[in-house]
């Protein structure tokens, strides 16, 4: 799925040292030397040794959306996993998240370094290219003149191609202007990205210029269809608790709880507005009854966590001080049961979302051979929209098919 973030200012790079104006960029550097190698070791007639898989995955952050919408992005990027694994991308580099303590694998690079997760044309994982760079160039990390970079993230759909560079393009820029710690080891290798939106799963993989509408759709109903279940299973929880007490208890307890939902959204400038309609809750005097709990409890609890207040918001809300005898106090205890449930309908929606994309976009698949590739196009090559964004591009100094046919020990992935 493309996600539209938004648009934050870019903080400075950490460390960003711009090439004198008469240094060259060598566009070999790297897998030349690597054919040096080989041909010296060729001529003493001995055999090259096997280098192991060092395929680096790292998992970018999901900062998009909340409750039902955010789960079902962590379901596609659990497929998107599965499918690089499943392919033989697990190697000596290891598999990490985006802020673990990971180091690109050392020279001569085999396998591309693999970023994957959601993204658009500003953002991957909510990660702007230059804050991407000035992480990946750091010391720490030990970025290699041939470390060839592969994103499996949507890079941004044709309407918002108009302006700017693709997401791949900056970070690139951003890393022919960086140091590494070695001298002569800066940044100089392949890299590839789209600027369409990536679909990398199981059974096919593609990339589309733009959602089709009806998918789009498909995806909103399914997740509100799903939210709303949610409040009504946390409604029959509250139900539940108020009943067990007095009508004048229930009053006092669902008045508190009223009342700290309100001063809590008036917190939050995104929920600020609903504050008011929250606190006009009416609950009457006598004592809440029966009746009330059976006719007007969903109304209210409709105006404090209906429409925009997502799975993430309604827990903060259950987390609000209350008094220690408040039958409501340990009602998020049993919000684990409802998150597992909702992964698991998540899973459901993104899986129909993913087999309805696949036949109205007429994608092939996997096992159809040529027929179920994406292919590379070279970005300084004309190209009319549509094939720029249905295809990976090349970023890099290194053109993606020269440096495969020029890698060691390489896996066909």
């Amino acid at each position: 799925m493309e996600e539209h973030a938004e648009l934050q200012p870019e903080a400075a790079p950490k460390r960003r040292v711009v090439r004198a104006a008469d240094e060259p960029v060598h566009r070999l550097l790297g897998w030349q030397r690597l054919a040096g190698n080989q041909a010296v070791v060729a001529m003493l007639g001995k055999s090259e040794p096997t280098v192991p898989v060092q395929r680096l995955m790292v998992r970018m952050p999901n900062p998009y959306g909340e409750g039902m919408h955010n789960m079902v992005g962590d379901a596609e990027v659990d497929e998107i996993e599965e499918s690089l694994i499943a392919k033989g991308a697990d190697g000596a580099g290891g598999k990490h998240a985006w802020d673990g303590s990971w180091a690109f694998p050392p020279t001569p690079t085999t396998e591309a370094s693999v970023f994957y997760g959601h993204g658009n044309r500003a953002k991957l994982g909510g990660i702007t290219p230059i804050d991407f760079a000035t992480d990946v160039s750091d010391d720490q990390r030990q970025l290699k003149k041939d470390t060839a970079f592969k994103f499996v993230a949507c890079g941004g759909g044709r309407a918002q191609a108009a302006d700017g560079d693709a997401y791949g393009q900056e970070v690139a820029d951003y890393l022919r202007a960086s140091r590494t710690i070695v001298p002569g080891e800066d940044w100089s290798g392949a890299l590839k990205a789209t600027e369409g939106l990536v679909y990398y799963t199981n059974t096919y993989k593609t990339v589309v210029p733009e959602i089709p509408p009806a998918i789009d759709k498909l995806l909103i109903a399914r997740t509100a269809t799903a939210e709303s279940n949610v409040r009504k299973r946390v409604t029959a929880l509250v139900r539940d608790q108020l009943a067990a007490v007095t009508k004048a208890q229930r009053a006092r307890d669902f008045a508190e709880f009223r009342d700290a939902v309100a001063t809590w959204y008036e917190s939050d400038a995104a929920l600020a507005g609903r504050a008011a309609n929250v606190r006009k809750i009416v609950i009457p005097v006598a004592g809440l009854s029966n009746t009330w709990l059976g006719a007007k409890l969903n109304d209210a609890m409709d105006t404090m966590f209906g429409g925009d207040v997502g799975w993430l918001s309604l827990q903060e809300a259950f987390l609000q001080t209350l008094s220690s005898g408040n039958c409501l106090l340990d009602v998020y205890l049993l919000f684990a049961g409802i998150e597992a449930d909702m992964k698991v309908a998540a899973k459901a929606i993104w899986a129909e979302f993913r087999d309805e994309l696949q036949r109205r976009a007429a994608v092939p698949a996997r096992d159809t051979g040529p027929a179920g590739r994406i292919g590379t196009h070279d970005p300084l090559t004309a190209a009319s929209p549509d094939e720029r964004f249905a295809k990976w591009q090349d970023f890099g100094d290194v053109l993606w098919t020269q440096w495969k046919a020029n890698r060691q020990g390489s896996n066909p992935t």
